[in-house]
């Protein structure tokens, strides 16, 4: 029927914008994200610091991260594994010499499970698998 085409239930692909060489910079730092899980598929979270490639993206978007002294602070990311194919990324700014070879649950802390976004993503990112 011509009104399902806009049913908002019936699942559609997202419109995708041709890589840039930035986007093919950042996938190729990502794939050690891909890489950490593989070798560890029991764990769901780990922090790790910022990819410089991710950081440009960040400012590109016109996204800022909180104010911080760059000699005593760093971005920091904590990664979520939704599922085997898709990955949640949040930043956050921590001293620079806080320990990121971190069990499950200590990496898990950092991730905020308090969020209402982040909960609704991880929601829609478990839903496509």
């Amino acid at each position: 029927m011509e009104h399902e085409k806009y049913n908002s239930n019936i699942p559609r692909s997202l419109p995708l914008e041709p890589p840039t060489e930035l986007s093919r910079r950042i996938d190729k730092e990502l794939d050690a994200d891909r890489a950490f899980f593989r070798r560890w598929p029991e764990r769901e979270h780990y922090i790790r610091r910022i990819f410089p490639n991710e950081r440009l993206q960040m400012e590109f978007l016109g996204r800022q991260f909180p104010p911080h002294d760059p000699l005593t602070h760093a971005v920091f990311v904590t990664v979520k594994k939704v599922h085997t194919n898709a990955r949640m990324r949040t930043f956050f700014v921590a001293p620079r010499d806080i320990e990121t070879d971190l069990s499950e649950r200590d990496a898990r802390a950092y991730w905020p499970e308090h969020s209402a976004e982040a909960r609704q993503i991880v929601a829609a990112l478990k839903a496509t698998a």
